[in-house]
């Protein structure tokens, strides 16, 4: 349902085309216009994830708390199931708007490879990728009707990702390359990683919020809790004693724990081990705000509030 919201398509476009504006503007980046492509596009691509998750929790439980979910619950549908289902379809659509996100930073990696020159069968391969996905879904649908935005949305992650993996067959405006994708800055790919993780925590929190809020107030809330986890780690660390900090890390985000832009920009590897370390933060985080939505929804189901 919210992968078929036309706010998720023209956040897409959004993305594939912000990128390449950014890969194009000139500047004196002294040799660091990867770095401030990086930075910006995950700028960009965390700022609309979040907001992303807001409207998603806002259309699907704050709107729906006396509409359809009353009427599910008269289904034996548990309300675990319920709170971590809502989650989960959240989640999938960040998925795929951050595959989006990544792809599109990828490509212009490439494109701006050398300082002072942008690519132009890289940049033309870009644009005439997500001009032909979109003319080739609306003849689609012109044809066939059926669905069309959430369909879209999927073709474009699709078709930019495959057309991405040919063109780094071949090299620099078409030379033959010395290695497979020389011209790509992959590890980028981990930069979109741990910001996915982050979007996991802050669509739990959301969702959690949403369970006793109305749409007009989950917005405000939102931005709370996107200012407090920006600058979360300033205030805990001021706590002269270090077990309360990690009470404080348990239940308060900190976004700048997955921020590895500047871990890149520094060429440093990143390990399995912080991958996983990462993961099962986000996760655990995610699951205990999540359990806390559920308690809220059977408190206000048992109550009869619906």
């Amino acid at each position: 349902v919210l992968l078929g919201d036309p706010f998720v398509i023209q956040l897409s476009i959004f993305y594939v085309g912000t990128t390449a504006l950014i890969t194009g503007l000139p500047g004196f980046t002294f040799g660091e216009q990867v770095q401030l492509l990086r930075d910006q596009a995950l700028a960009m691509a965390f700022s609309g994830g979040c907001l992303t998750a807001t409207l998603g929790a806002s259309h699907l439980i704050a709107d729906d708390i006396n509409n359809m979910i009353p009427l599910i619950m008269t289904r034996p549908v548990s309300s675990s199931a319920l709170v971590f289902g809502k989650w989960t379809g959240i989640t999938g659509v960040l998925a795929v708007i951050t595959g989006i996100a990544t792809v599109s930073c990828l490509w212009g990696t490439r494109i701006i490879y050398f300082q002072d020159f942008i690519e132009m069968l890289g940049i033309v391969a870009y644009f005439l990728t997500i001009i032909a996905c979109l003319l080739f879904m609306a003849l689609r649908h012109y044809l066939f009707r059926g669905a069309f935005v959430w369909q879209t949305n999927i073709a474009i992650l699709i078709s930019l990702s495959l057309f991405f993996t040919l063109i780094n067959f071949w090299g620099y405006n078409g030379k033959i390359p010395s290695d497979y994708g020389y011209l790509v800055k992959w590890n980028t790919v981990y930069a979109y990683l741990f910001l996915f993780f982050a979007l996991m925590i802050f669509s739990a929190i959301i969702c959690f919020f949403s369970f006793f809020c109305g749409p007009s107030s989950l917005m405000a809330i939102a931005m709370i809790v996107f200012l407090i986890g920006l600058f979360a780690r300033y205030f805990i660390t001021k706590i002269p004693i270090q077990d309360i900090q990690r009470i404080f890390y348990v239940f308060i985000p900190d976004w700048q724990n997955y921020w590895i832009a500047d871990i890149l920009n520094r060429e440093l590897e990143i390990s399995s081990q912080m991958i996983l370390y990462s993961f099962i933060n986000s996760f655990v985080q995610s699951v205990i705000f999540l359990i806390a939505g559920v308690w809220v929804f059977r408190k206000r189901e048992l109550s009869g509030k619906f």
